[in-house]
């Protein structure tokens, strides 16, 4: 399956009046760090510095063992059920490296991209009563907003998710909808389609 490659600008949305911090230094050993543990050998990864613009000299792969206390579950976001369809899961391999290599509960809780988030926040919660512990929650995109939902209107999941983190989450609106909704679909379903997994129906 051919790889979709893009560059995207940095930006920090700040309230009026703050100051944001550059983090890139940080944020780039981590990365190197962790992408050394996962496959030190390099067959499968380049090295780190063909991914980032800041450069470093190589890091040492991170050897602190990862606690066992939470579980870890992604919710994937709008398009995620398209791409489920053809095995292609968010977060997979990590989910895979964190259950096989370190013995974690980790799992994606499948729930339906286009759905209200209430009805997905259901689904959330019914997966956390079925699979009792503690989570770290992971939401991509739209997956955030179900999520948050989630942590809302049911006790359960507040108590039970004790971390949320959200990457690409649609928080306060998103700049996609600047392009408008039919643009925005029509991007993503040529996306896909370039990417090898077929029409997707939104």
């Amino acid at each position: 399956m051919p790889k979709v490659g893009y560059r995207l600008e940095s930006v920090a949305a700040l309230p009026l009046g703050t100051a944001a911090t550059n983090q890139a230094d940080p944020f780039a050993k981590t990365f190197c760090s962790t992408l050394a543990h996962i496959d030190p050998s390099h067959l499968k990864w380049r090295t780190c510095n063909s991914y980032l613009e800041t450069k470093l000299e190589d890091q040492a792969p991170s050897l602190t063992p990862i606690p066992d206390i939470l579980g870890v579950v992604v919710v994937g976001g709008i398009f995620s059920q398209c791409f489920e369809a053809k095995g292609v899961e968010v977060f997979g391999l990590s989910l895979e490296h964190l259950a096989n290599g370190h013995h974690l509960r980790a799992a994606i809780i499948h729930v339906s991209g286009v759905a209200a988030p209430s009805t997905n926040a259901a689904t959330i919660n019914d997966y956390l009563r079925k699979h009792p512990g503690d989570y770290l929650a992971v939401g991509h995109s739209k997956g955030t907003i179900d999520l948050m939902t989630a942590i809302q209107q049911y006790s359960y999941a507040r108590a039970h998710i004790k971390v949320l983190a959200s990457v690409a989450g649609a928080v306060n609106g998103s700049r996609l909808v600047d392009f408008g909704k039919t643009l925005t679909i029509a991007g993503f379903q040529v996306a896909a389609m370039q990417s090898g997994l077929g029409h997707c129906d939104i």
